[in-house]
């Protein structure tokens, strides 16, 4: 028998029902290129919850640092190449509680029809569509949490709507993925994952 398909919000037939939010306090962790948080918004989507034709901006983190790399790099052929050694590991905090949609939660997910497909299958364009429909139902959510497909059961990301909330949050560089302070964290990753590190070979 094959899967049940990942349904669509419109399949609830009218608008999505009043949910508990979880709110969200813990630092978060993303690697990026710059020590500064930037984001936008783009016409064509990438990701599991992007937005499908640029109606909001989306920034993804994880709640542990080390799972942050795996995040990162399992769909990079697991490997951190040489120009990646300049690129920070950053710590977001927030300032307050963030409002976010639970996707870790049976209750939510049994009351939107949704398993754990919306966390780690591979219908993007359906997820998009929850995405959108979270962002336009609850204007007060700020973000999105969901089971990690790659750090792990025991890990969480954060899909953060970062233009309600980029108020409420302070942005620190922990440094670059080459700096010696961070060096036991990469090979602790590296070794947790299977991950390559052309930087440190």
């Amino acid at each position: 028998m094959s899967p049940k398909p990942l349904p669509r919000p419109e399949e609830l037939g009218g608008p999505l029902p009043a949910l508990e939010f979880l709110y969200w306090t813990a630092p978060l962790y993303r690697i990026q290129e710059d020590k500064n948080l930037g984001y936008g918004r783009y016409p064509k989507p990438r990701y599991r919850f992007d937005a499908p034709a640029g109606e909001y901006a989306i920034l993804y983190a994880n709640d542990d640092k080390v799972a942050a790399f795996n995040e990162c790099y399992a769909e990079k052929r697991r490997r951190l190449e040489k120009e990646h050694e300049d690129w920070h590991l950053v710590m977001i905090s927030p300032e307050r509680e963030l409002p976010v949609v639970n996707l870790k939660d049976d209750r939510t997910l049994s009351t939107l029809g949704l398993d754990a497909l919306i966390s780690v299958g591979d219908n993007y364009e359906a997820c998009q569509a929850w995405g959108l429909a979270f962002h336009d139902s609850w204007p007060e959510a700020c973000g999105i949490t969901y089971a990690a497909r790659w750090g792990g059961v025991e890990t969480m990301n954060v899909a953060l709507f970062p233009e309600r909330c980029d108020n409420a949050f302070t942005v620190q560089s922990l440094g670059k993925l080459r700096d010696p302070q961070l060096e036991g964290l990469v090979l602790e990753a590296a070794d947790r994952y299977n991950l390559t590190v052309a930087f440190l070979v």
